[in-house]
């Protein structure tokens, strides 16, 4: 299922309140207001949107959140969750967070979610090139 955007510390508390895991992009959502950009949003998100589709992870729900939309969800994340970021929380509890600097950094963070036949899908950091990605590579300074 396509990731769905939250928007409002209401809503998202619900969101957060659910028996299912939740992963949620909390950063500045290109799809949401297109003038801002933000490298790692912009290289990441449509990663986060192929893995909120396959199947393998039907039990783990995704969400995007815009910082600059919903200020005061990023407040209620607290002062060490600096967008861009992914967090996840199950039952209001916070879970785990990892940074969204790199493609590793996402699927580090979600590997243990997947529960689809055989390893971990994709994209595979072994076809950087092929893919047209680094899976290491960090935010240029400046953009």
């Amino acid at each position: 299922m396509p990731s769905q955007y939250v928007e409002g510390v209401y809503l998202f508390k619900q969101v957060i309140a659910s028996n299912r895991p939740s992963i949620i992009c909390l950063g500045f959502d290109p799809s949401v207001n297109p003038t801002k950009w933000c490298y790692g949003c912009d290289r990441l998100l449509p990663h986060f949107e192929s893995m909120s589709n396959h199947p393998g992870f039907r039990g783990i729900d995704f969400y995007r959140v815009d910082c600059d939309e919903s200020p005061d969800i990023w407040k209620f994340c607290g002062p060490d969750v600096y967008p861009p970021a992914f967090i996840i929380f199950q039952n209001s509890q916070f879970i785990a967070q990892g940074p969204a600097e790199t493609l590793r950094d996402l699927q580090t963070l979600i590997a243990p979610y997947y529960s689809g036949p055989g390893v971990f899908p994709f994209p595979n950091p072994n076809n950087a090139s092929r893919d047209g990605l680094d899976p290491d590579a960090r935010p240029r300074p400046g953009r």
